[in-house]
């Protein structure tokens, strides 16, 4: 009676063969789609990476405000409130230096309005 543990060697032969074969797939695998697994493995670390996408997503954003505010005013209706509570914050926080920004635009248009408000006196 054999051994149920030991192989004949049909059966020897046979898994190397199978093994040889599977080098060889592994080859042709790695000609055929060596390129394409490296693109997609970049492509996967552009979108996994935060400091990658940020940095592109800033490449194209000034072009993309400017096609959106072509097209209608979607934008700018969707940021006003982020700027209204932006301004808010910003005064709250430091006044003068608030104040210091407006002053080049407000100055001379309170001016003007203390001038128009005499002449129609």
């Amino acid at each position: 009676m054999s051994d149920s543990n030991s192989s004949s060697p049909v059966d020897s032969d046979s898994r190397h063969q199978t093994s040889a074969d599977e080098e060889v797939l592994d080859e042709l695998r790695s000609l055929l789609m060596g390129e394409v697994l490296t693109q997609i493995e970049r492509l996967q670390h552009r979108l996994d990476d935060p400091r990658v996408h940020a940095a592109e997503v800033g490449g194209v954003l000034p072009d993309a405000i400017l096609y959106r505010s072509s097209k209608d005013n979607r934008l700018a209706d969707t940021l006003v409130p982020t700027v209204e509570e932006v301004v808010r914050t910003a005064v709250k926080k430091d006044v003068k230096t608030f104040a210091d920004a407006l002053f080049p635009v407000m100055g001379p248009a309170i001016r003007r309005a203390i001038t128009e408000a005499l002449r129609t006196m």
